[in-house]
């Protein structure tokens, strides 16, 4: 399993490739950590719905994985917005998780990363 908590801060063009093309996504049977009051957990679900989305161990949360890997810290030309959850920091207030996915995926940034993944891919596989 690759998790991309552990690329975030420093990775290179193979890391980018095998994050992409070995997305974790674990077997029906498999216990996301609960967390918080309400004991509340990522849902494995989520993972089949949104091919994007990657859930790291180390941080327990979830990220963009297109957005973590291509998209710059301003995210928004011109309005100073800045990409935390799902992008920088691990997103994990999973009562507001599937708003949150389904808003994220119709971003201009998120949009932009997702042409860059499709971009290198098939670059990356020619150097394989």
């Amino acid at each position: 399993m690759h998790d991309i908590g552990e690329y975030l801060e420093h990775r290179k063009d193979g890391d980018i490739y095998r994050l992409l093309k070995s997305r974790w996504v674990p077997d029906e049977f498999f216990l996301f950590p609960a967390s918080g009051k309400r004991k509340l957990r990522f849902q494995r679900l989520w993972l089949l719905q949104y091919p994007w989305l990657n859930h790291s161990p180390k941080f327990d949360g979830a990220f963009c994985q297109l957005c973590a890997l291509f998209s710059s810290l301003e995210v928004e030309k011109g309005r100073h917005t800045y990409a935390q959850a799902l992008v920088k920091t691990p997103f994990n207030r999973w009562e507001n998780a599937k708003e949150t996915f389904r808003s994220h995926k119709n971003l201009d940034y998120h949009q932009n990363a997702l042409v860059s993944a499709q971009n290198l891919l098939p670059f990356m596989k020619n150097g394989e």
